[in-house]
């Protein structure tokens, strides 16, 4: 048996050093905000959990170092909150976990914030439902190692093991599916083999203790668990910093024992250069927030690669001139062509050595979705596949590549990738949209266009996918773009809805940033146009959204750019007036259909916020259309007995 002024003392050192280990990486995190970026409050938030139970800790040892006794009224106070804890930080690397293994799965699908929000409702959901049910029943007391938990001697502290047994599974499942993928460096294999350590260390620190419940506090399992859940914090974060020294010991041992041991001294006096080859990353990443390294990594390769597939498929593929009309024959819309990129390939497309070595060595594999319809759209707009090739030279995209590859901040999780002169844009979409744009709705949208040449519907000029390394698949659309960023005062994304539709003024930052409807209504109230401009505007729009209600389709938003005059372009309704600033228009994300996700979100939104449906974006497409057109007519001010300033010039995306 421990002496309990002696078992004080070690819950004293160890948990005091744990919880301090753990407040200086807190800290780090509050400073930095790269520490912060996604999903680095899951990391915060896990190390938050373990800090407070190593407080809880040092302090149950401080009074059994003075007084040999805990009391038992304050143990029962302190052990629904340490439950608390001792599940938050558990839920916390499982939600972590699964992360991970979606990056890894998609590295171009960035729905984290949505997610981010399901992920600390479960974590403290279940924590707190657990810790309540504990206090309601009096579970709490002096428990294994006279920690201060689920009483030691009630059936109810098996619950102490439910995180384990939840976990493991979780825990082996993950590892499991990232170690069969291919990694594209050897950086994204050191980053997962650095997760799988730190994971792999959180379930052994917290094993003893589960084994030390079910055989009955064994003496030697009773100080293994002792030290190891004192010590825990510590443990984590020596991990956390040293991983790529223990990393490199591990692999040098098991890749040549014939030179003997060596020295974990000797590895960390190194140079930092050593730190494992990533070709798209600073050296420094080392000391900043690696998973947001490294799913900026992942992210920023699967962009590139869209680059590579679309000039590969521009500069290779042979499509057939149609001069009918449209709708097509369904063979035109339906067909499909699988490439592979090769070395051979790769030769013929400017790219820098290192990316080409790179590239080289990867199985990619893409798919090029109605490639003569998208070239006949490309012909109507007067495009050429040179024109976009230029425009996507990636030498000088990767100059600038942080102001030309964007998440789009909505809830789509979309990410952008602009050409170099911001004429064209790449955008992955879901598979649930590549499935809408290649139904019927092709057919439609392809007639249309033909049809209404001023329509200001997005062109979309081409759709594909690619694989690699059969890891993962990126669907995406290329399509004309909008505008440029040159002379533009304000952007706006106008769906005609009030709720979450509102962009904090604290948040606007740059001209870039991409306002919604009350901001629109707050700050520019309306479009002022001459009544000529203003009824075909209307009367445009009008037409194109009978489109998208024809297909259930409903989310679609008028972008609008509030832009200088000196910026202009061929899509321009000229006015008689010398006029201050004119506007660039077109309608967007029109690929999200009204499905059973948006029918549950349009009601959970209608009973949680109280609100009426006519503020709410999720509703039926008939709706949708109906309030969306009652929002143009009402924000289009086409007075032609106004002032002079009131009338603006309209550009219109055609």
């Amino acid at each position: 048996m421990v002496d309990k002024s002696f078992l004080g003392l070690i819950y004293i050192i160890l948990g005091s050093i744990s919880f301090l280990s753990g407040m200086c990486i807190m800290l780090i995190y509050i400073i930095t905000k790269t520490f912060r970026e996604p999903p680095g409050m899951l990391i915060f938030w896990h190390i938050l959990s373990q800090a407070f139970f190593d407080f809880n800790i040092a302090l149950i040892g401080v009074y059994y170092h003075i007084s040999n006794e805990f009391p038992d009224d304050l143990c029962d106070c302190i052990g629904p909150v340490n439950i608390y804890f001792y599940f938050l930080g558990f839920n916390y690397v499982i939600c972590l976990s699964i992360e991970v293994l979606k990056k890894m799965q998609n590295p171009m699908e960035s729905n984290y914030n949505k997610r981010s929000k399901l992920y600390h409702l479960f974590s403290h959901s279940l924590s707190f439902i657990i810790a309540i049910l504990i206090t309601a029943f009096n579970y709490s007391g002096p428990s294994v190692n006279h920690l201060c938990l689920i009483e030691k001697n009630h059936p109810a502290i098996f619950l102490i093991a439910i995180p384990i047994g939840f976990f493991l599974p979780v825990m082996i499942f993950t590892l499991y599916v990232l170690c069969k993928m291919k990694f594209t460096t050897s950086y994204v294999s050191y980053f997962i083999t650095k997760h799988s350590i730190y994971v792999s260390a959180y379930f052994i620190i917290w094993l003893p203790l589960i084994i030390n419940i079910f055989i009955g506090d064994h003496e030697y399992f009773s100080k293994i668990a002792l030290v190891m859940s004192s010590s825990a914090g510590f443990i984590l974060v020596m991990i956390r910093l040293f991983s790529f020294w223990i990393i490199k010991y591990l692999k040098y041992r098991r890749t040549d024992t014939s030179q003997g041991k060596i020295s974990i001294a000797s590895l960390i006096n190194e140079n930092i250069k050593d730190l494992p080859e990533a070709p798209l990353l600073d050296e420094s990443c080392m000391l900043q927030n690696d998973y947001f390294n490294i799913f900026t990594s992942l992210s920023t390769e699967s962009a590139l690669t869209s680059i590579l597939v679309l000039q590969y498929s521009l500069k290779f593929t042979h499509h057939r001139h149609n001069d009918e009309s449209p709708p097509w024959l369904d063979k035109f819309y339906k067909s499909q062509r699988i490439e592979f990129i090769t070395p051979q390939g790769l030769e013929t497309i400017k790219i820098p050595k290192n990316l080409k070595k790179h590239y080289s060595s990867q199985e990619l594999e893409f798919i090029e979705f109605a490639g003569d319809v998208f070239q006949n759209i490309m012909h109507l707009e007067g495009i050429s596949s040179q024109e976009i090739i230029q425009s996507f030279d990636i030498p000088t995209i990767l100059s600038d590549f942080k102001s030309i590859f964007m998440n789009s901040g909505g809830r789509s999780g979309s990410f952008f990738l602009y050409s170099s002169d911001r004429k064209f844009l790449i955008k992955t979409i879901t598979d649930k949209e590549l499935d809408l744009l290649l139904s019927t709705f092709l057919q439609s949208y392809h007639a249309h266009l033909y049809r209404y040449q001023d329509s200001i519907i997005t062109r979309i000029i081409g759709a594909f996918s690619f694989i690699v390394n059969n890891n993962y698949k990126v669907n995406f659309i290329l399509m004309q773009s909008i505008f440029t960023d040159c002379g533009i005062r304000a952007i706006y994304d106008l769906k005609g809805s009030k709720l979450d539709r509102l962009v904090q003024i604290d948040d606007i930052t740059s001209n870039n940033i991409v306002l919604k409807d009350i901001n629109f209504l707050i700050k520019q109230k309306k479009l002022f146009l001459t009544y000529s401009v203003g009824q075909r505007l209307k009367d445009i729009i009008e037409n194109d959204v009978k489109l998208f209600r024809k297909y259930e389709i409903m989310d679609y938003s008028l972008l609008v750019a509030v832009k200088t005059s000196e910026e202009y372009s061929k899509y321009y309704f000229k006015s008689t007036q010398k006029l201050e600033k004119g506007y660039t228009i077109g309608l967007i994300d029109f690929l999200q259909e009204f499905s059973k996700s948006k029918k549950f979100e349009g009601l959970s939104k209608k009973l949680l916020r109280m609100k009426p449906s006519k503020e709410i974006s999720s509703i039926n497409s008939k709706d949708y259309c109906k309030r969306f057109i009652e929002f143009i007519h009402d924000i289009v001010h086409d007075d032609d007995e106004g002032s002079e300033k009131e009338k603006e010039s309209l550009m219109i995306f055609g």
